[in-house]
């Protein structure tokens, strides 16, 4: 996957997030989808952090960051999933299962970038 159709997967997971307070009719999801947005263009910026890492250093405090985030988003994709269990909206399932395949893509290029770092021995010494 090219850092442009990852750019635009997290784009296009950003505008679902924002159509989510209008996809249950029960609670406002104003907050949360503000949230899962934010979140999203946070890991964005974390993982072009990542691509131009140039020490050790930096390169781990980036993956420890993007880590994080995706942690921060799977949580906050698995309590919508809970919540949706009874009532089983399908834009609210598919929403869900949008979120966990935009982070196992982001998940393998983090790897990918670790792996090509690793290989070149790239870290200043």
């Amino acid at each position: 996957m090219t850092l442009d159709q990852l750019k635009h997967l997290n784009e296009k997971f950003q505008l679902k997030a924002a159509e989510l307070p209008n996809l249950l009719p029960i609670g406002s999801l104003t907050e949360y989808s503000s949230v899962l947005i934010r979140r999203s263009r946070r890991l964005e910026k974390i993982f072009n952090r990542l691509l131009m890492a140039d020490g050790e250093g930096a390169l781990s405090g980036a993956m420890s960051a993007a880590e994080h985030e995706m942690d921060e988003i799977i949580y906050l994709l698995d309590r919508l999933d809970i919540a949706n269990r009874k009532k089983k909206y399908v834009p609210i399932t598919e929403f869900v299962k949008f979120g966990f395949e935009m982070l196992s893509f982001f998940s393998m290029s983090c790897d990918q970038v670790l792996e090509k770092r690793m290989r070149q021995n790239s870290f200043d010494e």
